[in-house]
């Protein structure tokens, strides 16, 4: 499951910058382009024109045209004063770029479609664009305006094609008018190199990839409710008809709704990222990452438009947190922001409540220049290089409900050392699975908010109702890595703690994940060790009273209140 929720993940980030730019709307033609265009839309890697009676795609080799843009990227991850050569544009001998980039184009047609279509211009957006190109002036091109959709009215008799954008995807309905008939309905794919299907979808093979079509979704509007008609693609050579049920009503409006999608790259001028993602009631998917520098396509109105700024660690430079929502399906983003500080910060961990509220779990080097909520900025005395942090986005990823640091004088959110850092001893809990930047958030059946995480703080704050007030690990040798895991619960809005403890025992620790137990809400906590006193170990099932090894998993059971924790169980 985490395997293909990372995956998921690495795609959406990839694909932010198509989703989040707006690339998709359509530029009129006033003689920029050739005369056979009538609007365009430039997407990061593609382009997609409207002609008189069809549309056209250009689409590049992801490869080459991730190549070409990685050159124009400002790389300081290995900057050092002798050796610039990571901070400037990548290009090949001489100073002249040798790369090449392959691109594919093929055209779709109506066949016996109407030559002259009526062509209708809808929901114009602010603002024109100007094309001053060469010297010859009877080809610029001024006041070029911009729609969000294009209908094409009587392509067929009583049948339209609308062309239009959803949260900056592209998408094309036809539109069966009653008298109107769906089988005239004829898609010509010129210059494709073949077509087929698969899972039902449109396979377009070209020469830099294989782009698609998705399942028609078609509907009918009957009693103000969408009523769904069966509708498929029928696939002769390189044409492609729809294949209805007979199961819909001819004298009623019928919406035939195919979805191209395209090869994308980022259109992000900023190197991004993914940690981590999750999903709510709805389907929506939430994406966390780290993002450098400026450039990261964020939305309108979002929470921050900003780069806050970053501090390099070791050869990495400064980010901030960059966090994403996209509907169910992962193709409309429905927000995208920065959060962060003068410092740095990672999300470790998503969770989202019914109302698609979002809870971060991460880590931050800002100090008391974190985004926090005012009525409870920070609990503990915070002031180590780095603090855990807790912050709770609204549904629309507008403001914040909740947010707070969390830690001592020492290092926490932290599992054994940053990534940046040379090793100084043994890894412990770091190794396998466990890397530096392990935790976990979630709800409990009331709605409040469960952290597991790390400290090497001595004087990490704990409540006076948790189970364990001390910190178990007791050297104190310069060697500040030795550390535990904690267990944190606050309320919903993040104003309050219920409680907070350490656990672990006289060795490293750390708490990565968690779970409630549905039947009498107990808290489970699951980690790594290598103390051999984890408290409550005489509580354990026998079959799990081995002598641990240099690491162990182990799980624990903590009472809801945190109180007491009930047993702990070495796995290894």
């Amino acid at each position: 499951m985490l395997k293909n929720i990372g995956l998921i993940l690495f795609f959406l980030m990839g694909m932010l910058g198509l989703n989040a730019q707006g690339y998709l709307d359509f530029i009129e033609n006033k003689g920029q382009w050739p005369s056979s265009i009538q609007f365009k839309s430039e997407l990061s890697a593609s382009a997609f024109a409207l002609t008189k009676n069809g549309y056209r795609v250009l689409q590049h080799n992801v490869a080459d045209y991730a190549a070409i843009a990685d050159s124009r990227h400002i790389h300081t991850t290995n900057k050092t004063p002798e050796n610039k050569s990571d901070v400037t544009p990548k290009f090949g001998q001489n100073g002249t770029q040798d790369l090449t980039l392959r691109s594919h184009v093929y055209e779709v047609k109506f066949i016996n479609a109407n030559p002259n279509p009526t062509i209708v211009k809808e929901k114009p957006l602010g603002g024109v664009s100007n094309y001053f190109i060469g010297n010859d002036p009877t080809k610029w091109a001024t006041d070029c305006k911009t729609f969000q959709s294009v209908t094409y009215k009587n392509m067929y008799p009583n049948i339209d094609i609308r062309y239009y954008t959803n949260n900056g995807v592209l998408k094309y309905d036809i539109i069966v008018h009653p008298g109107g008939d769906p089988s005239k309905v004829i898609l010509y794919f010129e210059g494709a190199e073949g077509i087929s299907l698969k899972n039902g979808a449109l396979q377009v093979n070209t020469s830099v990839g294989v782009l698609q079509e998705t399942v028609p979704y078609t509907y009918q509007l009957t009693g103000g409710e969408r009523k769904e008609v069966e509708c498929g693609y029928e696939v002769k050579g390189n044409l492609v008809k729809f294949k209805l049920s007979n199961q819909y009503n001819r004298n009623s409006i019928l919406v035939i709704d195919p979805q191209p999608v395209f090869i994308s790259y980022s259109g992000s001028r900023a190197d991004n990222w993914g940690f981590t993602a999750t999903y709510d009631l709805l389907g929506n998917f939430y994406a966390g990452g780290i993002v450098f520098s400026a450039g990261f396509p964020t939305t309108n109105g979002a929470f921050s438009q900003t780069y806050a700024g970053g501090v390099n660690e070791g050869s990495i430079t400064g980010f901030d947190m960059g966090i994403l929502k996209f509907e169910p399906g992962g193709t409309n983003l429905i927000y995208a922001t920065y959060i962060g500080g003068n410092g740095n910060e990672q999300p470790h961990s998503l969770v989202a409540d019914a109302a698609g509220n979002v809870v971060i779990a991460g880590r931050t080097s800002s100090g008391n220049n974190y985004p926090t909520v005012s009525t409870f900025p920070l609990y503990g005395s915070g002031g180590g290089l780095f603090d855990i942090v807790l912050t709770k986005l609204n549904s629309a990823g507008t403001a914040l409900i909740g947010s707070l640091r969390i830690g001592g004088s020492g290092r926490d959110g932290v599992n054994i050392r940053p990534n940046y850092e040379s090793p100084l001893g043994p890894e412990t809990t770091r190794r396998n699975y466990g890397d530096d930047a392990r935790s976990e958030v979630i709800f409990d059946n009331q709605g409040n908010i469960l952290l597991a995480s790390v400290t090497q703080s001595t004087d990490f704050p704990t409540s006076a109702n948790a189970f364990q007030r001390v910190r178990g690990t007791t050297r104190t040798a310069p060697d500040a890595r030795f550390q535990d895991g904690v267990l944190i619960k606050l309320n919903a809005n993040l104003s309050s703690v219920i409680f907070s403890s350490f656990l672990g025992g006289g060795d490293d620790d750390a708490a990565f994940v968690l779970a409630i137990n549905p039947a009498n809400q107990n808290i489970y906590v699951a980690g790594a060790t290598s103390s051999i006193d984890m408290p409550a170990r005489q509580n354990a099932a026998p079959k799990f009273q081995n002598t641990n090894g240099i690491v162990d998993g182990f799980i624990s059971i903590i009472t809801p209140d945190g109180a007491n924790i009930i047993s702990t169980s070495f796995i290894g």
